[in-house]
């Protein structure tokens, strides 16, 4: 049995949560070991010890692991982050996560996997993701960002959702090392490649890196290459953009950009319009280096007025 921690949250809550995951054990019991749960599974949960440290720092790996065990207690955390007397900045809050040169997920990219695939064939489905390969070291994250039902049901259709993103079953994280097999093998089974539309989106917005492009632009079947240069893939790798939402509905919410804001007031590095170069007023698709990033809340105020899905 895997190890799991919760945050439990209010005085007493993480006591109430063993009470009831202990009580539900008990009269669950049959149910469970009829479905292929080890009795003795069952019996180590129920017998985890309530263990309790009332004054334990975050970094205190030894209680964080320490085996049969339902709670820890910890100090409030601004208490336990904040930085001692003593020490450069006493008082401040320690940074979390640390601040970086790169991004986490400048190796991977968020596929969508069109939902009716997944039912039609989902053994398939199983080992072409599974829970998690990242302990095997291959790289693919059982990490799944969202269910394609709740997009449907709350939407008219008429934002910049693309039809990839409503579809979607859910999202995962493929490696960038694998996207020779992506375009020429798994892509045609999910979406209408023949061009005759465009480029399809396949992409969520949701955590696109700097390095994610579509393919080629004259071959859809062969990915981007990491070892070119940015200008490059820029010139001959479908854009972020493109993949996100498509050629099409890419080409309906660049018009509406340039109509609404045509002085571009509002940019964002890989939103609508950020690829365009600007000479004047000649403006037109070269992949220009990415404008300063205004601020989160001007970049929403321009999404809702253009129906673009923004991202940072």
């Amino acid at each position: 049995m895997a190890d799991t921690a919760f945050s439990c949250y209010g005085e007493g809550a993480g006591r109430y949560f063993d009470a009831a995951w202990k009580r539900y054990l008990n009269e669950n019991r049959s149910v469970l070991e009829t479905q292929g749960i080890s009795p003795a599974i069952i019996d180590d949960a129920l017998n985890c010890t309530t263990y309790t440290i009332e004054d334990a720092e975050i970094s205190d790996q030894g209680a964080l692991s320490a085996q049969s065990t339902t709670i820890l207690k910890f100090r409030d955390y601004p208490e336990t982050a904040t930085l001692p007397p003593g020490t450069a900045y006493p008082g401040k809050v320690v940074d979390s996560p640390l601040p970086g040169y790169g991004p986490s997920n400048y190796q991977q990219q968020n596929v969508l996997v069109p939902k009716k695939w997944i039912l039609e064939n989902i053994d398939l489905a199983v080992a072409f993701a599974p829970p998690n390969l990242l302990g095997l070291g291959l790289g693919i994250s059982g990490y799944r960002a969202f269910g394609g039902k709740a997009s449907n049901s709350v939407s008219d259709g008429s934002n910049s959702l693309s039809s990839a993103h409503r579809e979607a079953g859910y999202m995962f994280n493929y490696p960038h090392w694998y996207a020779d097999d992506l375009f020429s093998s798994i892509l045609p089974q999910w979406f209408d490649m023949s061009g005759d539309s465009g480029f399809p989106a396949y992409l969520g917005a949701n955590h696109a890196s700097i390095n994610t492009r579509g393919p080629l632009k004259d071959d859809w079947s062969k990915g981007c290459p990491l070892d070119w240069s940015k200008e490059e893939r820029d010139e001959k790798c479908v854009s972020l953009q493109e993949a996100i939402w498509g050629t099409k509905v890419l080409q309906r919410l660049e018009e509406i950009k340039l109509k609404v804001d045509p002085h571009f007031m509002f940019n964002c590095n890989g939103c609508v319009g950020n690829n365009l170069k600007r000479d004047g007023d000649d403006i037109h698709d070269t992949s220009a280096a990415p404008v300063p990033m205004v601020t989160l809340v001007s970049s929403f105020l321009i999404a809702t007025a253009i129906g673009a899905f923004l991202y940072c």
